[in-house]
């Protein structure tokens, strides 16, 4: 990886590894963020990361922007991240597709109804869709835009949908709402704006700042980077029973080690 430096502020250094969308590239960030906090280098104060880029939080009074650059070039130039382990977890997300609060969501702001829609663009039946999205596994390329969203598309290339976002933005879309929008998919975290379609909802806490249930105990995000996913589809009254008892839930996530060679081979 050669990347572009760019100092963003007085305490920021941001590193730019490439353009475009490429899980072997965003396996290789997420490999020098691991890295970088387990050799707890002097003066960062904070690591981000996005689908092909980081940013460093570092005290100018520790540690100099040539000296920080110097440091990560190094570390991300090794060729050990061929066989580097991420710690990736995969996180079992409970969905009812096509459900009645982002129906009426869409009809309020007088949208089609979404999973139709979306079936539609892709040439696929609504049926052919929910069982091509739930027999996928999806890759977290990183957490934002609201406080602990998840953006992540399949691992698999060859089980991507997609379709445009909304000409017009919503002003509301419902907590736990599963959109798309171009490739990406979300998970909306709570009520916000949003142009993303949507494809169902979960009953699932994403972000708990007062850690009501035993998963958020060192996190109050439950997504992570590098995290995968699995869709389970539920009905509606299978929502409302999970979503009556959120503080005892059983969140299903399983911890394993990735390596780079387990992603599909990206075209050149």
């Amino acid at each position: 990886m050669k990347p572009i430096h760019r100092v963003a502020g007085d305490h920021f250094l941001i590193f730019k590894y490439g353009d475009g969308l490429s899980l072997q590239l965003n396996f290789r960030t997420l490999m020098l963020v691991q890295t970088l906090r387990e050799r707890r280098i002097k003066g960062i104060r904070g690591i981000s990361s996005s689908i092909n880029s980081l940013m460093l939080d570092y005290d100018p009074r520790l540690v100099s922007v040539d000296e920080l650059i110097r440091e990560v070039d190094l570390l991300g130039s090794g060729e050990e991240v061929e066989k580097a382990r991420l710690r990736s977890r995969l996180v079992h997300v409970p969905v009812v597709y096509g459900d009645r609060w982002t129906r009426a969501c869409a009809e309020a702001f007088h949208s089609l109804p979404n999973l139709e829609f979306v079936a539609e663009q892709n040439g696929l039946s609504v049926d052919e869709l929910v069982q091509m999205h739930q027999a996928c596994v999806y890759w977290v390329l990183y957490i934002g835009f609201t406080p602990g969203l998840p953006s992540f598309v399949p691992i698999n290339p060859a089980k991507s949908i997609s379709v445009p976002k909304y000409e017009a933005p919503r002003t509301r879309t419902p907590r736990g709402t599963l959109g798309i929008g171009g490739i990406l998919q979300c998970l909306y975290p709570l009520d916000s704006p949003g142009g993303y379609y949507m494809l169902g909802r979960t009953p699932l806490r994403i972000c708990d700042p007062a850690r009501r249930n035993p998963v958020f105990k060192k996190d109050i995000v439950l997504f992570r980077p590098g995290d995968r996913l699995v869709f389970e589809p539920i009905g509606h009254e299978e929502f409302r029973a999970i979503e009556k008892n959120l503080e005892t839930y059983p969140y299903r996530v399983e911890e394993e080690d990735w390596t780079l060679n387990r992603f599909p081979q990206e075209e050149a």
